[in-house]
């Protein structure tokens, strides 16, 4: 980067509508240069910005798009030609109906955002999909009013509409629909923006999905429908939400599975309780009678480069089993991952051929080529009658330390936990790390995950090796409801780590507002900034989020407050020619006249950096 201006090497592009407008630019300059004239990179390089602007107008006129952005960033500043900002607009705004994503940041002042594309190996992203997966509703309808296709596919058959709603994007995403968008065009797997939406737990691109009439009942990916992928995360809240919306709570996936064969299979109690009342099936989870392998020799070879013994296991095939074990197979034999037959079934929850295996003198506490046990396998699947019956195989002395629950709060199993922490088990701390079951159960959207282990007396406050306690992954997480849990036994929510972050800077600095209105209703709102001097009204501003800065004014958040450069929430958008969260800041009254330390206010700041438009903006207000 030099001057504030990309330099890339791409190849010349077909020409487009840009003709007129390049024509015009290369007038004033010389009609072509010399062979031996200074390429406009090293004339960048050297500051000779007349050379520079000679060279990037000629390239322009040959199609090369690459050119033209360089130009409108020299017409920006006013090097090398007369200072021009509409025109530089002008460019960009033509550019980012082409497609160009580095030009639609440059007209929301985010320039900073696209200086590590290499386009030898990565093409930039479509200015549409750049700002959908932002949130930036005015540059999309900038875009979309300049006639940019909108339901144009990027990468992986994306839409605009897809990016917003897997980021949470609910004003992208109504932006998008009321330009026509079609919310049931599938990406190459077969998806939605609706079920992409159910995915990620992006609660309000749903509902402004639903909203917008997108089809709920559409089958995406393995023929999962958005109910039935919002049940295999164990999602109630999100179940329960498409449920009310008129999900078909009998709908299929392509292996004969229901969301009620799903919940029951899986043991979320509360969305099958749920959609039992509703009168739901269990499709592809009826008892059916297992094949046997009875009367099958013991070394009756392979089926396709599997022995029968691991074939039986794999299928939870107990007869099978039983069997070869009477016909002396050796019960703790090894596949080629060190996996024991007990391992398999434990892992796939296959209850009586973990039985089977056990009385026959399966050993439980061998451990595959990764360390595992067959209760570990059992716990990170969520099997939680496996797990109750290999507790009841476990011996009086091996450990019940927290590792167990570790795993049993990272794979999201309630169940499972509860007949861990009956069983004595404690949520002590991760040797290594520090992290603990608490931790990692306040990332997750089940808050009964949590609960369970504070009622058991698992410690809100413990911190792992960098200061973090359980509100920070929460916040971290985006789980308001696990704050909410949090505050209830205790927790101190404006706990700093570290680097000095609190869960209010994290969750600002994801742009979590649900969370940041539950660490408000818990009174959590604390303005000490971080180890790099910024308060979380600076983290907001500067990310984007101006909904965030309105909450924390509301709060009480000091506008003016100053980090040890004596920079402010508005000094800090204009280095970083943030122009929304700078306009934003204006708008709520933000003092132009403050200075840092080296007496510099704004615009002196924007300025000597080079970011003309934070300095008509500040000119303009």
């Amino acid at each position: 980067m030099v001057n504030g201006l990309q330099i890339h090497n791409r190849k010349p592009l077909v020409r487009t509508r840009f003709a007129a407008l390049v024509a015009a630019t290369v007038t004033a300059f010389s009609a072509g240069a010399s062979e031996a004239a200074t390429s406009a990179e090293d004339a960048l390089l050297l500051r000779n910005f007349d050379a520079a602007a000679e060279q990037l107008a000629v390239r322009a006129e040959a199609g090369e798009t690459d050119a033209l952005y360089q130009l409108a960033g020299l017409y920006r500043r006013g090097l090398g030609v007369p200072k021009d900002p509409d025109k530089a607009a002008e460019i960009y705004r033509r550019l980012a109906a082409e497609g160009d994503a580095r030009a639609a940041a440059a007209l929301a002042g985010r320039e900073q955002e696209h200086w590590w594309v290499d386009d030898a190996h990565a093409p930039l992203e479509p200015a549409l999909h750049w700002a959908a997966q932002r949130g930036l509703v005015a540059i999309i309808d900038d875009l979309l009013s300049s006639g940019v296709e909108v339901d144009q596919q990027r990468t992986f058959g994306r839409t605009a509409l897809i990016e917003a709603a897997q980021n949470d994007q609910a004003g992208a995403v109504r932006a998008l629909l009321g330009a026509g968008a079609n919310p049931n065009i599938a990406d190459d797997a077969g998806d939605t923006a609706l079920i992409l939406a159910v995915r990620q737990g992006a609660s309000s691109a749903i509902d402004a999905l639903l909203a917008g009439r997108a089809d709920i009942n559409r089958r995406g990916y393995a023929g999962n429908s958005a109910l039935i992928v919002s049940v295999q995360k164990g999602d109630a809240q999100t179940a329960s939400t498409l449920i009310a919306a008129g999900a078909d709570v009998n709908a299929t996936n392509a292996a004969g599975q229901s969301a009620l064969g799903i919940a029951n299979a899986r043991e979320y109690a509360q969305i099958a309780q749920q959609l039992q009342a509703l009168g739901a099936s269990s499709a592809g989870f009826e008892p059916r009678e297992r094949s046997s392998l009875s009367g099958l020799r013991l070394n009756a070879g392979e089926i396709n480069g599997r022995s029968i013994w691991f074939i039986a296991a794999e299928r939870g095939l107990a007869d099978a089993l039983s069997t070869l074990l009477g016909a002396g197979a050796f019960p703790d034999q090894r596949d080629g991952s060190r996996m024991t037959a007990l391992m398999i079934t434990a892992e796939r929850d296959s209850t009586a051929a973990v039985e089977v295996l056990l009385q026959h003198g399966s050993n439980p506490a061998l451990e595959d080529s990764d360390g595992r046990t067959a209760l570990d396998l059992a716990v990170t699947a969520g099997s939680t009658a496996s797990v109750t019956m290999l507790l009841r195989w476990q011996k009086s002395g091996e450990r019940r330390d927290g590792r167990l629950l570790q795993q049993a709060a990272q794979s999201g199993s309630a169940p499972t936990l509860s007949v861990l922490l009956r069983a004595g088990h404690i949520d002590t701390p991760d040797g290594e790390s520090g992290v603990t079951a608490t931790m990692l159960a306040a990332q997750q959207k089940d808050p009964a995950l949590a609960e369970l282990l504070l009622d058991a007396g698992s410690d809100a406050n413990a911190i792992d090796q960098n200061g973090r306690n359980a509100a920070w992954y929460a916040a971290d997480a985006g789980s308001a409801r696990n704050i909410a849990v949090l505050h209830r036994f205790g927790a101190d929510l404006e706990r700093p780590d570290n680097n000095g972050d609190t869960p209010l800077h994290r969750a600002t600095l994801r742009g979590y507002t649900t969370v940041v209105k539950a660490l408000a209703a818990a009174g959590a709102l604390g303005d000490e900034p971080n180890k790099l001097g910024l308060s979380p009204i600076m983290v907001a501003a500067v990310n984007g989020r101006p909904d965030i800065v309105d909450i924390l004014l509301a709060a009480g958040h000091d506008i003016e407050r100053k980090n040890d450069q004596g920079n402010t929430a508005l000094l800090i958008c204009a280095q970083r020619g943030d122009v929304l969260g700078l306009k934003h800041l204006l708008d709520k009254g933000a003092d132009l006249r403050a200075v840092n330390v080296h007496r510099m206010n704004a615009r002196d700041v924007a300025e000597e950096l080079g970011h003309v438009t934070v300095v008509d903006v500040i000119d303009e207000f």
